[in-house]
């Protein structure tokens, strides 16, 4: 996990004394005088003040005020806040600017020049750590011609954390080699029973004894928290040794803390080797008879999974989604990301809000007022956390945020910042949502920061705008989804992880690990009989009857040796078999065969192939359909006790003369009952006897093999009795099916004058007969494509009926015709009231519905509208303040007659000269 960047630690005194007020007139408070700090150590009152004091300030101001601490080694430091962001007055005229020097004098490193225009919401700024005077030097300069109504800000005395470099090392057992990897916050791989010393490597760069400036921190004043998810805690040690007490995996966290407090987290897992799944291994047969060989199985291939299988190693805690991901930036730009659950009770849901303990973001964006985010449950459930997008996205009616950061972007664009952890939650929450008190909770961002800004406070637990409690009845397991979509271009964002904590009764396991087999082989044995290298299988012949036992080997990739034992039972045994033979004249559908068996070890099983056998037990006796003269042949395998088989087989020879020859059948016009079957024999023994039954008949029709005509559809049953045998057959007479119409009017919408094809997709028929609605049709016998063209604007209703024998079908299509939408996209307009390009407007032919918002440059809507004949007249919403000269960005969607419809952005020009 990338290390959360804390912004301003403040040392508080046990009682809150106010310091003296102090104007930009005042004199300085250098390093030889400087300020009692035990007197500054509250942010948020307003305490430094213009020329002007509680009032506007004055023109032709150049003032320069240096602003020292009393304490040594560079620590604490000067901060100063302005602006709203801390709740305090910020307007200077664009004319006018505060500059801050990082040091005692106008020669130190410029932090920053700043008014409304630079800064619109104020700005912080305090000394840096290579600043080891403390100090900060501010300068207030106005010209003669605008004024603010003036400043007022806050001085305080902050002890900013001194960044530290935390790393950790591992090693197994007696080891002298670091096993972690990923370096620092990767994994150790350890078998079961093995113990990992981990070592704390802190590294600070900005301390005193790096410095010669800020405070001390090394290895002696620093405190060590070791934690384990399996509920180990370790000492207060830069190394600890931990012995895993199950064969799961656990994380292990390092917390360091300095004497200010600040401190520093990192996160490593240890992955214990779980222990194999031997079950599939063993023999193919337990028990054996004697010079019998055996297969032992115990593949790890991905061909042959018998033998043995790695179960899923888990972790007892989990849930971050981590890594630098880039967050899209422009307009309706979405990025989405899953964290998925599958330790649940299988079927378990969110029972209440307090299920989610909270959801936590880290994150850095330099423009809040384009963003909303939502979190999104497995059934598709989302709950808005904010929206702070006022001109409407996914959600809305936003808060307008405007340019407040959150963490500290790079605004610049050109690459990430730092990311400040934001945490949501609907019960342990200690602020409100960021719509209610984002503006109250907005802080300047260090100087350290890539850029200068107000940002939003990550120091406390916000509320979403929606309740977790609306998650009940989520389910626990699936993909939780978080989504955050930034509406508008130009700003920067990334995001660096998320997670989502649930309450811990509810036994979390979310992040899993497999591991795999490196080496297999079986322990060598004189009675193997094949390579015993080979891991998927081997064979064994045992000499003598008794038992025997096979040690079977596995090595995974953590290093980690597991064996199972295989045994086999042989026994001494030998079948006889003996079958029938019989000879059958007419063939039969059921015709039974036998065997039976002697010797070995009883009872014995017998396998009919492709038989029925009386019982669901494998029976001596088997049953077959005969249809076919000559000797057949049935095998049967007939196993014993100890699992040892023979083959033998059974006969039957069928003499039958008999038989069926032709049957036929003349299908049925559709509709009709005027369909034939006829029936033809051969090999008859005596005189032969015909029978016909079908729909509607009870009785013998012949007795001879006649054409029987003007039949419906169905089933009709045949057969033939000579002297000897009786044969049977049947044939289903069908019918002709009725005719389906069917086509395609290509296209089937479009702008007046349309040509429009219609592709007959129907079934054959002997009649089509066509009306395209406007007046025109056609009777044809074919299934050929038809050609119309409409005119008009309106819907029309075409109609196709198909006629085959005694049925017939009809198909209707719709045809929709409209005329064209056109509208004009102007770049510039003046509203100077000289009667010329006054109104901005798109002058929409044919549309019915329009949607349309113009916004300025800061994101500020300044008109909306829904009417198709809108025209913007330069004010806010046409009856408002006039709008300043400049650029102006547009979107709006525009619907026609028909299903055309169409977005357009883009940009217009205001000017009035």
């Amino acid at each position: 996990m990338k290390n959360f960047f804390y912004i301003l630690i403040f040392i508080l005194s046990g009682q809150f004394t106010l310091g003296q007020s102090i104007n930009i007139t005042d004199p300085d408070f250098p390093q030889s005088n400087p300020l009692t700090c035990s007197n500054y150590t509250t942010v948020g009152n307003a305490n430094f003040f213009d020329d002007g004091g509680t009032g506007d300030y004055s023109p032709n101001i150049n003032e320069t005020i240096t602003i020292c601490p009393d304490l040594p080694n560079g620590t604490p430091k000067i901060q100063a806040s302005f602006g709203t962001g801390t709740g305090l007055t910020w307007d200077v005229h664009a004319s006018d600017f505060i500059t801050v020097y990082d040091g005692p004098n106008t020669s130190s490193p410029v932090i920053g020049t700043y008014n409304s225009a630079t800064a619109p919401t104020g700005f912080g700024a305090v000394a840096s750590w290579t600043n080891t005077s403390g100090c900060l030097t501010i300068e207030f300069i106005s010209d003669g011609s605008n004024e603010g109504t003036g400043w007022e800000a806050n001085i305080s005395c902050a002890s900013p954390s001194q960044d530290m470099d935390l790393h950790m090392e591992a090693f197994v057992n007696t080891s002298t080699t670091n096993s972690m990897f990923p370096l620092d916050t990767g994994y150790v791989n350890i078998c079961q029973g093995d113990s990992v010393l981990l070592v704390a490597k802190p590294l600070f760069p900005y301390s005193l004894e790096n410095t010669n400036s800020g405070y001390s921190q090394n290895m002696n004043n620093i405190d060590f928290l070791w934690e384990f998810s399996d509920g180990q805690v370790g000492p207060n040690d830069d190394s600890v040794w931990f012995k895993p007490q199950n064969d799961v995996g656990v994380f292990a966290n390092l917390t360091i803390t300095d004497e200010y407090p600040h401190n520093a987290s990192i996160r490593s897992r240890i992955r214990v080797s779980p222990t194999p799944d031997f079950s599939s291994s063993g023999p193919l047969e337990d028990t054996v008879c004697f010079g019998q060989q055996v297969e032992l199985s115990g593949g790890v291939t991905t061909s042959d999974t018998a033998g043995v299988s790695l179960p899923l190693g888990t972790f007892e805690l989990g849930g971050n989604f981590a890594g630098l991901t880039f967050l899209p930036d422009g307009s309706n730009a979405e990025y989405t990301t899953d964290i998925n659950m599958a330790s649940f009770t299988p079927g378990a849901v969110v029972t209440a809000a307090s299920d989610i303990q909270q959801m936590c973001v880290n994150m850095e964006h330099s423009f809040l007022g384009d963003l909303e985010m939502w979190l999104e449950c497995p059934n598709g459930t989302n709950v808005l956390i904010f929206n702070s997008y006022a001109a409407g996205g996914n959600y809305p009616g936003g808060f307008g945020g405007g340019g407040t950061y959150l963490g500290e972007p790079n605004d610049s664009g050109t690459g990430p910042g730092n990311g400040y952890e934001y945490c949501f939650s609907s019960v342990n929450n200690t602020w409100s949502t960021f719509e209610n008190d984002y503006a109250a909770n907005t802080i300047p961002t260090p100087p350290t920061a890539p850029s200068a800004g107000n940002t939003v406070d990550p120091n406390g637990i916000w509320a979403p705008e929606e309740s977790f409690a609306d998650f009940v009845g989520c389910p626990l397991n699936g993909d939780w989804t978080l989504h955050i979509k930034d509406n508008w271009g130009g700003d920067d964002g990334y995001i660096f992880e998320w997670g989502i904590y649930f309450d811990p009764a509810l036994y979390p396991t979310n992040e899993t690990y497999q591991t795999s087999v490196v080496d297999a082989f079986w322990t060598p044995d004189p009675t193997i009989v094949t390579d015993p290298n080979n891991d998927t299988s081997i064979v064994v012949e045992p000499p003598t009857p008794g038992d025997y036992t096979y040690q079977f080997n596995v090595v995974d990739d953590f290093g980690c040796s597991y064996d199972t034992t295989l045994a086999i039972h042989v026994l001494d045994t030998l079948i006889e078999i003996e079958t029938s033979y019989d000879t059958i004249f007419c063939m039969s559908d059921s015709v039974p065969v036998w065997a039976s068996a002697t010797g070995t070890v009883a009872p014995f099983t017998f396998d009919w192939s492709n038989g029925e056998s009386l019982d669901s037990v494998l029976l001596d006796t088997a049953y077959y359909d005969v249809n076919a003269n000559g000797l057949h042949s049935y095998p049967v395998t007939v196993t014993d006790q100890c699992g040892f088989s023979e083959v033998d087989s059974a006969f039957l020879f069928v003499n039958q003369t008999l038989g069926i020859d032709t049957l036929l059948q003349s299908p049925a016009d559709c509709g009709l009952e005027n369909g034939y079957v006829s029936g033809m024999g051969s090999g008859y023994t005596g005189t032969p006897k015909y029978l016909w039954k079908g729909p509607g008949l009870t009785s013998q029709d012949s007795v001879t093999a006649s054409v029987w005509s003007d039949k419906p559809s169905g089933w009709y049953y045949f057969s033939i009795k000579d002297d000897v045998c009786i044969v049977n057959d049947s044939i289903f007479l069908e019918q002709n099916p009725p005719p389906v119409a069917d086509f395609t009017p290509t296209p089937a919408q479009g702008a007046a004058p349309l040509d429009v094809t219609f592709v007959n997709n129907s079934d054959p028929g002997s009649s089509y007969v066509w009306d395209f609605g406007n007046g025109e049709g056609i009777t044809v016998n074919d299934l050929s494509d038809q050609f119309t063209t409409y005119y008009e604007e309106g819907t029309y209703t075409v109609t196709l009926e198909i006629t085959e024998g005694n049925c017939s079908d009809q198909a209707t299509r719709t045809v929709t015709v409209f005329f064209p939408m056109t509208y004009d996209l102007p770049n510039v307009f003046t509203p100077n009231g000289d009667g010329q390009n006054d109104l901005f407007t798109i002058n929409a032919e044919y549309a019915t519905k329009l949607e349309v918002v113009i916004v300025n440059r800061w994101g500020n809507v300044v008109y909306e509208s829904t009417d198709l004949n809108f025209a913007w007249n330069g004010q806010i919403q046409n009856n408002g303040a006039e709008c300043n000269d400049g650029t102006y960005f547009y979107q709006f969607k525009i619907q026609g007659s028909g299903s055309e419809v169409i977005e357009e952005q883009g940009f217009v020009q205001l000017v009035r000269d």
